[in-house]
């Protein structure tokens, strides 16, 4: 199995870059991003088997309702693999930071992957747990990282109407945090 490279705080390997499964282990002790991918999809459309968005200093999660937050947009073929992985950059607001320093959870509030809609089409797919592990509790989140943040995510199942580019986006809320980037990927 193969895997894409998200990010790498230390820039060593470019987002984007395929690693052997054999990899992981280091990469993820330092840090480095990864979702399981399938190379080969990734030449059918630009957003095809890999999808990626980023938002400068954050997309703030303030609100106490939950809702579709960081859309994103997946090409997904009828004979490609209908696991999403995904995984999101959370960086502190000040309103967490201070929590944080005062030894409290950064934030309560719960994210998950979700189907979005997205103008200009008319396919809309649905996604369901299916026993996969799709949300995040940022209760749960822990200290910071030593990049000043957390890197978290989970898996879906996507079931599509036909092949063409689906919406995606996050679906929750966790007041104080801000989403610095998302990205999915499908694989089996």
């Amino acid at each position: 199995m193969h895997h894409v490279v998200v990010w790498d705080p230390s820039g060593t390997y470019s987002e984007g870059s395929i690693v052997e499964t054999v990899r992981l282990n280091e990469l993820h002790g330092r840090g480095v991003a990864t979702l399981p991918c399938v190379p080969e999809l990734f030449k059918w459309a630009g957003c095809s088997g890999y999808s990626r968005r980023g938002w400068g200093s954050g997309w703030p999660l303030d609100t106490i309702t939950p809702g579709l937050v960081c859309p994103l947009t997946m090409f997904v073929a009828i004979h490609a693999p209908k696991v999403i992985n995904w995984c999101a950059r959370l960086v502190p607001g000040d309103s967490a930071r201070e929590r944080i320093n005062r030894g409290q959870e950064p934030a309560q509030g719960i994210l998950r992957i979700a189907a979005h809609e997205q103008r200009g089409s008319l396919l809309r797919g649905s996604i369901s747990e299916d026993g996969l592990r799709n949300a995040v509790d940022t209760a749960k989140l822990g200290p910071l990282d030593p990049f000043d943040g957390w890197t978290v995510g989970g898996r879906a199942r996507i079931f599509c109407t036909g092949e063409g580019c689906y919406g995606l986006s996050l679906y929750g809320f966790a007041p104080g945090l801000k989403v610095a980037w998302v990205a999915a990927s499908l694989s089996t």
